[in-house]
């Protein structure tokens, strides 16, 4: 019994009058695509040379780049597509490319551009809201904790209470395995109780440029 193999090289002889239809029906079958094509003198490809596009396939290729470029936008593709039964002629496909391909890629182009603004949107709700998630243990106006001339306050999470040893208001409650601490001192005393928080393992957090409350009050402690 013959078994059929991989076919690796193909020799069509035919007048240039039928190269046109001896193209069209290769692609038709799906049996011959032109991915890459390098001229060389192997063995066997002595004299082989990629011939000369034929008419209107620089502009078919050109709008199939475009058509290509509309998919990616809209994340589609043929085999998404449910074509049915229904044929449509190669004529009315090429009216219809013509007509309408610019237009869609004017669509495409204001779809494309939204939703890059709101995917831009999206990440600066998402930053705001990692930024504020800290303070939602925090009862009071963000707002008051920013503004001081003579004051320094200190905002980020510690492991255990800590006792600072200069005059300060201090906030401290029960966040996330840790604890949040929001202290203020007197300006001329903020070196010296950042390196009292640092030493006491102090992880600082930058306070939302917010007005309002982030959250509720519960387990709250002052001191």
């Amino acid at each position: 019994m013959f078994e059929a193999q991989r076919m690796s090289k193909l020799l069509i002889a035919a007048s240039k009058d039928q190269l046109e239809a001896v193209v069209r029906e290769l692609y038709r079958h799906n049996v011959f695509h032109i991915e890459d094509f390098v001229e060389s003198n192997a063995q066997g490809l002595e004299g082989c040379k990629i011939g000369m596009p034929l008419s209107g396939a620089s502009e078919s290729s050109s709008e199939l780049v475009r058509i290509r470029s509309i998919e990616n936008t809209y994340g589609v593709s043929s085999k998404d597509m449910d074509a049915g039964e229904q044929k449509v002629l190669t004529s009315e496909v090429r009216q219809r490319i013509e007509r309408e391909l610019s237009t869609i890629e004017e669509e495409a182009a204001a779809f494309s551009e939204e939703r890059i603004s709101l995917e831009s949107t999206i990440r600066d709700y998402e930053t705001r809201i990692a930024e504020l998630k800290p303070f939602t243990v925090f009862p009071a106006n963000l707002a008051d904790l920013k503004g001081f001339e003579n004051f320094a306050v200190f905002a980020g999470l510690v492991p255990a209470h800590v006792s600072l040893s200069v005059p300060n208001e201090t906030f401290i409650t029960a966040f996330d395995k840790s604890n949040l601490l929001i202290a203020v001192v007197l300006r001329e005393n903020a070196e010296e109780t950042e390196k009292e928080l640092f030493d006491a393992g102090f992880q600082p957090v930058p306070i939302p440029d917010e007005d309002g409350t982030a959250g509720g009050t519960d387990g709250m402690v002052y001191s």
